[in-house]
């Protein structure tokens, strides 16, 4: 089994892939992009690809949508986990000795309150946090502190000087695991969907309000503009199933209510 992540070893990614796939055998093909991660995918240059979706503090990463759908690509698999941000540096730099600090953008997002704390201090945004840490360790940046996980710390040999600068102390990345197709088994509680609607009046509402009434908790729902169609929408769901054949059913009637409508996913549920 090949796993692609985006970053590289001690990255969040890597950490979660080590977390999903735990006591298995697998191989680590790691990308600076997210594009890189749904190309190797679609090449076929590894099994399975894994991506950050959304964050408790910074949100969706709305373009990994499109890699989604634009790449035909399925979500057989999530996982929610914990992060923690850490400043790091050579040992022996102190923060007053700093001018930029590396990481990947959206950890820098989701430390911005300390960073306003120090805006003398430039924001660099690099491919992922433990590139960020090699970066400095490697290059010997002795004005230059990076932001990342304890594992790159200790990967890297670097000395962190202040300890879980992420702006919420809950902070929570959700990472969904993608194959090329959905699973042939039924192992499964959750599904996400996408589908497109007619631009009238309560066709969203109509729509949700067929998971209510047949008693399924929709636990995301995201909005999307179309390319070329301005001020048109698709949405994207995800839904707990307690019950496949009562969801069949659902869909069925929803087939009918919406346009261009996929299943993206199958898959257990990750969630908290």
């Amino acid at each position: 089994m090949k796993i692609a992540i985006q970053g590289g070893l001690g990255s969040f990614h890597h950490q979660a892939a080590s977390t999903l796939f735990e006591g298995d055998s697998y191989e680590i093909l790691d990308k600076d992009h997210f594009r890189g991660v749904a190309e190797a995918l679609v090449n076929g240059e590894c099994t399975h690809g894994l991506i950050a979706l959304e964050n408790s503090i910074a949100g969706c990463i709305l373009p990994n949508y499109n890699l989604i759908k634009n790449n035909h690509l399925k979500i057989v698999g999530e996982l929610y986990m914990p992060i923690e941000h850490h400043l790091m540096v050579i040992p022996g730099v102190k923060i007053d000795d700093l001018s930029e600090i590396y990481s990947h953008s959206m950890a820098l997002l989701q430390c911005e309150d300390f960073l306003n704390l120090h805006p003398k201090i430039r924001r660099i945004d690099y491919v992922d946090t433990a590139n960020s840490a090699k970066k400095i360790k490697t290059e010997k940046l002795y004005h230059a502190g990076a932001i990342g996980s304890k594992v790159a710390a200790e990967l890297y040999d670097l000395e962190i000087i202040r300890h879980g600068i992420q702006s919420n102390k809950d902070n929570f990345t959700r990472f969904v695991l993608l194959s090329r197709a959905l699973p042939n088994d039924e192992d499964f509680n959750k599904i996400s969907l996408r589908f497109s609607l007619p631009h009238q009046k309560g066709s969203l509402a109509n729509i949700l309000m067929q998971f209510a009434v047949h008693g399924f908790n929709m636990t995301k729902i995201q909005s999307m503009p179309i390319v070329d169609m301005p001020w048109q929408y698709e949405f994207y769901v995800d839904v707990l199933v307690h019950n496949h054949e009562r969801f069949a059913k659902v869909l069925d009637i929803i087939g009918l209510m919406a346009e261009d409508i996929e299943i993206l996913g199958k898959y257990k549920n990750g969630n908290l």
